[in-house]
């Protein structure tokens, strides 16, 4: 799989040299430093209990998925599932209005005490979903601090109205932003920039920071990620590290292809969901989760087109693959019959009914099994019920 990658990044590099873009570890070069760093936050008591609940139900899917492909609704309900559990590590305020719990905001605080003692720092603060900057907007009204409401809500003229606020008023230091603005804005006035959530992709994370970390930025740019600790968040960091080496190798040539994990097919995406469990809900999630039919009772080997001696039947009975007389499929009823056809047993129905030429509406007696056809006496089957 390395050769395939390196052989892909022999044909990206012939047309590159030719073409008049450069690549991006060039244009790095000549951009002024950039300082990352993760903030590990616990959650509150009561967050980390919702939390553990949403866990528990990605843990029995994973656990289901390794014996069977999983149905398109419990694919919808895994992927819901997973971004239930990023919700929680922001605050329970994005699903429930009522609960303002945000360890996070709490460490934003204390962020913004010592970034904006600063008179020309400006902040940019991103989140995946506009409650969570709702609670970060009502922070900086607590400090007193302006800010660009910047979210796929506000209509295309103000967005331009709150760029041109973060860039030329003084007073307006925070840029508060979801996704909408992760692309397409020179904001290199900020220094600063917070992501209260990571991003699947990291080149969805990438493009945040080159909001600000870009051509013509002249200080030295701090990124500050917040991180819920113990959580999908943490473990997603090795996902977003083996991605982030595997694209500068193909695309940049920067790295060695052989030592990126590389692991094609399906099982490798539930070994990274594996990975984004705690220890405690892989380990009480299920061994199993297949219903299997309940043991076939031994009369039904004894008479009838099953019949054995009692040792083949205590064996049989043992094996619970094969399909049992009450759970054989239902002869579709007659919509013009005004009489419900009753339930026949297993196949042997078939076979009896086909010599006689039997009404399927019949069921014939164990202890009146004749041998072969009977004529048949009526047209009319209620007469001779």
């Amino acid at each position: 799989m390395a050769d395939l990658f390196q052989g892909l990044s022999a044909r990206i590099e012939e047309p590159w040299n030719s073409a008049s873009e450069r690549r991006k570890s060039e244009v790095e070069k000549e951009l002024p430093s950039r300082a990352d760093r993760n903030l590990f936050i616990k959650l509150a008591p009561e967050q980390r209990q919702d939390y553990a609940a949403h866990e528990q139900i990605v843990a029995k899917l994973v656990s289901l998925a390794k014996r069977r492909p999983l149905s398109p609704q419990q694919q919808q309900k895994l992927l819901r599932e997973l971004g239930i559990m990023r919700m929680r590590c922001d605050t329970p305020y994005i699903l429930d209005r009522d609960n303002r719990t945000c360890p996070k905001l709490e460490e934003l605080d204390r962020i913004f005490d010592e970034v904006l003692a600063a008179p020309d720092v400006k902040v940019i603060v991103f989140s995946e979903w506009e409650r969570m900057l709702e609670l970060v907007r009502d922070l900086c009204r607590k400090h007193g601090v302006g800010f660009a409401w910047h979210t796929g809500s506000v209509p295309q003229q103000k967005r331009r109205a709150e760029i041109r606020l973060f860039k030329d008023d003084p007073n307006c230091r925070i840029f508060l932003s979801t996704d909408s603005g992760g692309v397409g804005l020179n904001l290199q006035n900020a220094s600063v920039v917070i992501n209260c959530d990571l991003p699947w992709n990291p080149a969805k994370l990438e493009q945040r920071i080159a909001r600000a970390w870009r051509k013509h930025q002249k200080n030295a740019v701090t990124v500050l990620n917040l991180i819920a600790e113990d959580t999908i968040e943490q473990r997603m960091l090795g996902t977003l590290d083996a991605k982030r080496s595997l694209a500068d190798g193909v695309l940049d040539l920067r790295g060695d292809l052989a030592e990126v994990p590389l692991r094609p097919g399906g099982q490798s995406f539930l070994q990274r969901l594996e990975q984004t469990l705690s220890t405690q809900a892989a380990a009480t999630a299920p061994v199993a989760l297949v219903r299997r039919s309940p043991p076939i009772p031994l009369k039904h080997f004894r008479t009838g087109p099953w019949r054995c001696s009692a040792a083949a039947s205590s064996r049989a009975r043992s094996d619970t693959r094969i399909r049992p007389a009450w759970r054989a499929r239902r002869r579709p009823s007659s919509s013009s019959s005004s009489t419900a056809m009753p339930r026949l047993g297993g196949h042997g129905w078939r076979k009896r009914f086909r010599a006689g030429r039997r009404i399927p509406g019949l069921r014939r007696s164990a202890s009146k099994s004749s041998t072969g056809p009977r004529p048949r006496r009526s047209n009319d089957w209620r007469q001779r019920a």
